[in-house]
């Protein structure tokens, strides 16, 4: 069985990121690994991803999901991805 990790860079549009990760839990993926990192959004990106995450925002898993956990690992500043940053 082939294993999936999806990584998720948050900035500022943590409602963006929770329906990408209610899209990716809807898959038919076993054993899918999640993780999210929060990159030093200036708004409170960081705090509405954890509420989501403690279900204080309702989701819909499927009963027969394998998804075992979502990491969440905050950035202490925003990281640059390939050219996309220009530092």
């Amino acid at each position: 069985m082939n294993r999936v990790c999806v990584i998720l860079v948050n900035w500022k549009t943590w409602q963006d990121t929770a329906e990408c990760i209610e899209s990716l839990l809807r898959a038919d993926a076993p054993g899918m690994q999640i993780v999210v990192v929060e990159n030093d959004s200036p708004d409170d990106s960081w705090e509405k991803l954890n509420a989501w995450a403690r279900g204080e925002v309702t989701v819909e898993i499927p009963a027969d999901n394998k998804l075992r956990h979502l990491s969440t690992p905050p950035a202490s500043k925003p990281l640059q991805f390939a050219t996309g940053n220009a530092g």
